[in-house]
């Protein structure tokens, strides 16, 4: 039996306890993660945005070659990635692939560890927010196991639901409460932006939140908020001194943001309300994914149900949160995320596609956590809930289940063809060999999977073989359309013997070719 000298003794008992089973708890919903992102992990292939900015760890890590890269103009370490999103991969990157080494598993575990901090705090937030621990935890497995959110780490979505999980941090923080709480709220909400801009789309439903509060301490917010978006200030100062001016600097983004548009569609307010809710719908689905994937959505009832069911827990807890505001704060904040993020989003309309509305998924799960967290007490309601979580488990695993058997017989398709990697790999045992990726898709994946151990470049006119020391040039291409362009274009450089060959991929058809020629 237990002995404590004085209640102090056991008091700290209790906490150390209770800290124990959170940390067991948390520990255990990861790792239910990680087993989906782990399954089939070197498939499909690496489109070129899902390891933007991923592919510049290795060109860190290993300076040997200079291979071409695009990045933002720095005179520090690399703070921003693009205009509207930070580099917080590239810094993941180098201390996972430090320890396991450059590969397509350690890539995707780096990019999933921030998916394993979107669901330690699901479980965590839910738990602050509702005392409900079950419920927490039965929401945390449903996200854990739901394809929809374990895909979007093998395509580009990864880097928003990366922002996303300084979202969560965010909520966590909040629903401590606190001054200090409220400063990290902010704070961590400001990385969540500097991740990615559209995850301030969620910035007037925590404002509606802070305002409706008694204790609110939206100073304490703000000030932690103006912390953690510096690093856009000092991405953006370093980007206007290595422009050499304001002015250049502004020419430059003028001519960037110019071509991405992000203000022009062209359908009026209903138009674009009706298009982001398509693609909400594509998210939450999984068939935004497999688009990427597969070219096409593969689909399946189950799919179809979960739609219905996020639609039908927003409106009742919405209807609750009408009848009985004052009690309840934190179902209030997560009714009010979605159309806080689908509002905004309708500004850019058609400029947005899947990926931007892929950060609903969690959103999603944390409305049905909250909402049931604080109306599920007692047994025989516990019982239920878990009844109802163990079919929805069941309809994922089966949904995922049905994504792995598309994607173990595919490998993938067109960009995202695991025939990517197969073109790293030989890359790597064939030295002397100078390749070259005049078309969109190559060069990330492939100066990542070779670690930036070998040659390219991205313009045939480069080609010189006094230059790039080799005997063998290699040069990649979509379309058997193309094969006449760039043969003609290896032989106009004096390569000899030019041929051509076809990547397959697993299922047979081509992938891409092609041309190698030798001096």
């Amino acid at each position: 039996m237990l002995r404590f000298s004085n209640i102090n003794d056991f008091m700290n008992s209790l906490v150390h306890q209770k800290f124990f089973k959170e940390i067991l708890t948390v520990s255990a919903v990861v790792i239910i993660f990680f087993f989906g992102v782990l399954r089939q992990v070197d498939l499909p292939g690496f489109y070129m945005d899902s390891v933007n900015p991923d592919y510049m760890a290795a060109q860190y890590i290993n300076q040997e070659i200079p291979n071409a890269a695009w990045r933002m103009p720095t005179v520090f370490f690399p703070i921003l990635g693009n205009y509207y999103h930070g580099v917080q991969n590239f810094y993941v990157d180098l201390v996972v692939f430090k320890f396991l080494g450059i590969s397509a598993a350690s890539v995707r575990i780096a990019q999933a560890l921030f998916g394993a901090l979107i669901v330690a705090c699901l479980y965590l937030g839910t738990v602050l927010a509702t005392r409900n621990r079950l419920i927490a935890f039965l929401a945390a497995v449903l996200l854990a196991t739901d394809i929809a959110f374990l895909a979007s780490f093998r395509t580009q979505f990864y880097i928003i639901l990366g922002g996303e999980a300084w979202l969560f941090a965010s909520l966590v923080a909040l629903w401590r409460g606190g001054r200090l709480g409220y400063l990290l709220s902010g704070l961590f909400f400001g990385l969540a932006i500097y991740g990615y801009f559209v995850l301030g789309f969620f910035g007037p439903a925590l404002m509606i939140f802070l305002l409706s509060r008694p204790d609110r301490r939206i100073s304490h917010w703000v000030a932690g908020l103006a912390l953690g978006m510096l690093p856009y200030v000092v991405g953006y100062a370093s980007f206007i001194i290595a422009a050499g001016g304001v002015s250049q600097a502004i020419e430059t983004m003028r001519q960037a943001i110019g071509g991405l548009a992000p203000m022009s569609s062209k359908l009026s307010f209903w138009g674009n309300l009706n298009h982001v809710l398509q693609m909400a719908i594509l998210a939450v689905t999984n068939v935004g994914n497999e688009l990427m994937i597969f070219n096409e959505g593969i689909g399946g009832r189950w799919s179809g149900i979960k739609v219905w069911m996020f639609v039908g827990v927003f409106v009742g807890a919405a209807l609750l949160v009408a009848v009985r505001f004052r009690h309840r704060p934190a179902l209030l904040l997560a009714v009010l995320l979605p159309p806080s993020y689908i509002g905004v989003a309708s500004v850019f309309g058609s400029r947005l596609w899947v990926h931007h509305l892929s950060v609903l998924v969690p959103i999603g799960y944390l409305l049905i956590a909250v909402a049931f967290g604080g109306i599920v007490r007692g047994r025989l309601a516990a019982v239920a809930a878990v009844a109802v979580a163990a079919v929805m488990v069941v309809g994922n695993v089966r949904q995922a289940s049905h994504f792995h058997e598309r994607l173990a017989a595919t490998g993938g398709v067109g960009k995202a063809s695991n025939a990517l990697s197969r073109l790293a790999e030989d890359a790597l045992t064939e030295p002397d060999t100078l390749y070259v990726f005049p078309e969109w898709g190559f060069f990330m994946p492939f100066n990542l999977l070779t670690a930036n151990r070998v040659p390219y470049i991205l313009d045939p006119a480069q080609i010189d073989r006094a230059n790039c020391r080799c005997g063998r040039v290699v040069l990649a291409f979509w379309a058997e359309t193309d094969v006449k362009k760039y043969v003609e274009a290896l032989t106009g450089k004096g390569l000899q013997n030019v041929e051509t060959r076809v990547y397959a991929q697993r299922d047979g058809r081509p992938a891409f070719h092609v041309a190698e020629g030798r001096f």
